[in-house]
């Protein structure tokens, strides 16, 4: 790739930094070769992205064609994703490489875009985005059968919120670009021999005979937009709008914009939910949430929740004595920050809203007593006391009993997170 790029542009200076968005601990990596690289960082592109491909949607494709046929090009209507496929940190796939891998490494790169002078930039590359795809109790997308979809409504929220909050500071300016319709890899994984020429072909014909100006088809033209908020003055360009590379029908490049689709209180809930994600995995020095951490323990994560509060247990570890535990038991860590989450459930940090303080009995007493070996805990043996506290808490407050579930859930008042031990 370098040699390519040096071919094309031989008085460049270019350096590689190998990056998996979908891997936190890969971001992590990254992100310290590059603070210790570069001592600023002027413009971020956010372009990693993929769509799990499961196969042809054959009826999607032909119902698509005959009802919306110039519409049909700007969805994934001819496609079968992959439901409920989750990344080795335990996050939905699709989120993770296309969202919150970008968010995280965001984060952990803020010093050296706060210190470019002037503002520096973040480009997401987003795409066609639909609320209907967007489910808020359930932002990973894990349950639905668009997550690709999912993922682009979230770039345009978090980007449009984010400037929004910060761009008349001074800081960091956020926007996001649509390439269109860039012949591009994407579909060589359904291993039909000559398909992306199939589809190339496709794409020349419909701009040649529609003139519509999505077909950008080369990858040069699908990066016009980008190209573009990455060079434009900061005062000629605009977070609320969606900058679109565009191409007449003979292939002459144009950007246009039309404004987000914005949603205030959606796009707050997901920067909340997204900085808790963050705050996990700096919490966990390093352990990724939700992984193996012994051959043949299964990761599992269980939510908790009562009313609108979602109390999430995460991972599986191995157990950190042997003389003490049986064979196949999970045990995790109990950081300060789960156990002061434990204390304010149960109302012994001297706070209101809590239970009463506990006496003798009752899973209040019981998970105080609860003493970690060597600072873990059996899962089995949290989750029971904690969905105890929970109804306990729930029949004070009249808003019914605890939901043990698998899945996780978007919406996190509180959350306690007890993070995999690492292996010994």
């Amino acid at each position: 790739m370098r040699e390519g790029l040096l071919a094309k542009h031989p008085n460049a200076t270019i350096d590689i930094v190998p990056l998996d968005t979908s891997r936190m601990a890969s971001v992590k990596a990254a992100a310290k070769v590059i603070r210790e690289q570069y001592s600023r960082l002027d413009v971020l592109f956010c372009n990693a992205g993929a769509m799990l491909i499961d196969g042809l949607n054959v009826v999607g494709c032909v119902k698509g064609l005959l009802t919306r046929p110039l519409e049909f090009f700007s969805t994934s209507d001819a496609l079968h994703q992959k439901v409920g496929v989750r990344s080795e940190d335990g996050l939905g796939m699709t989120f993770a490489t296309n969202v919150f891998g970008h968010y995280c490494l965001i984060r952990e790169l803020e010093p050296l875009l706060e210190a470019t002078s002037g503002a520096a930039r973040i480009v997401w590359t987003g795409s066609e985005a639909s609320k209907l795809e967007f489910d808020p109790m359930d932002i990973q997308h894990i349950k639905g059968n668009r997550p690709y979809e999912s993922s682009k409504y979230i770039v345009d929220q978090l980007s449009a919120y984010m400037d929004r909050t910060y761009s008349g500071q001074g800081k960091t300016r956020w926007f996001v670009t649509e390439p269109g319709n860039v012949s591009s890899s994407f579909l060589d994984v359904l291993g039909i021999s000559l398909l992306q020429v199939l589809v190339s072909a496709v794409f020349y014909i419909v701009r040649l005979l529609s003139s519509q100006t999505r077909f950008t088809i080369s990858p040069e033209n699908g990066s016009l937009a980008n190209y573009h908020v990455a060079t434009e003055p900061l005062e000629c360009l605009d977070g609320r709008l969606k900058y679109y590379s565009r191409v007449t029908r003979w292939g002459e490049g144009f950007v246009e914009t039309c404004p987000i689709s914005y949603d205030e209180d959606i796009a707050k809930h997901l920067c909340k939910s997204m900085d808790q994600l963050v705050a996990r995995f700096k919490h966990s020095d390093g352990a990724q949430l939700g992984s193996i951490a012994s051959p043949g323990l299964p990761g599992e994560f269980t939510t908790l929740s009562y009313g609108s509060h979602n109390f999430e247990l995460a991972g599986c570890g191995p157990c950190p004595d042997s003389s003490t535990c049986k064979k196949g038991d999970c045990w995790v860590l109990i950081p300060p920050m789960a156990r002061f989450a434990l204390d304010k459930l149960c109302g012994m940090d001297g706070r209101s809203g809590g239970l009463p303080k506990p006496g003798p009995s009752g899973a209040c007493a019981e998970l105080d007593a609860l003493q970690p070996i060597n600072g873990a805990m059996k899962v089995s043996s949290v989750i029971s006391l904690i969905s105890a506290a929970l109804d306990e808490r729930a029949k004070l407050e009249g808003v019914g009993g605890t939901d043990v579930s698998s899945q996780r859930y978007g919406v996190s008042d509180e959350v306690i997170v007890l993070y995999p031990a690492p292996a010994s």
